[in-house]
């Protein structure tokens, strides 16, 4: 594996433990600093033409995911179908949540339903509208779970929200 390839999966860990991290997670700012920075060094590897596998491609994915911009979930979107398409087992899910996040972000109801809020002020969660046209037999091909467990997930959280405030 090329150097190239391994500081991109050291920029996937770092996106991912990031989102562990909920000093980090709280700071929304300092997020979104480190969001862009991991985003400008895979746009040299990509520039490059290192990235080459479904595994590289699925980094890539992830790390343009969590852009604020349309643009950003666009590109994700695009490396999320590559991976897919090369084989790359994750890149299913992914696929799928890069889909829900670009049309969360331009205001549209989402096709799979993984995507979800949580109000700051009453700490409940909500998931976001979703197209009621999506079949669950379509969310099992991409690894997400049925519109029923979605909402189970939902109700589960804010039962555990409840006991923790």
């Amino acid at each position: 594996m090329s150097t190239m390839r391994n500081e991109l999966e050291k920029i996937y860990k770092q996106d991912q433990a990031d989102r562990l991290n909920r000093e980090i997670l709280e700071d929304f700012k300092k997020l979104n600093e480190r969001d862009c920075e991991r985003r400008k060094k895979v746009a040299m590897i990509v520039k490059k033409g290192k990235v080459k596998t479904g595994r590289d491609l699925y980094f890539t994915a992830m790390v343009y995911q969590h852009g604020p911009s349309v643009a950003d979930s666009k590109k994700a979107i695009q490396f999320a179908k590559k991976s897919m398409e090369s084989g790359h087992k994750k890149a299913r899910w992914l696929f799928a949540a890069t889909t829900d996040r670009l049309l969360v972000k331009q205001k549209r109801k989402q096709k799979f339903g993984t995507q979800f809020s949580r109000s700051i002020a009453t700490g409940k969660v909500a998931v976001f509208p979703i197209n009621e046209r999506t079949t669950d037999e379509e969310r099992e091909l991409f690894g997400v779970p049925t519109l029923k467990e979605i909402k189970q997930k939902v109700k589960k959280l804010n039962q555990k929200n409840k006991r923790t405030s």
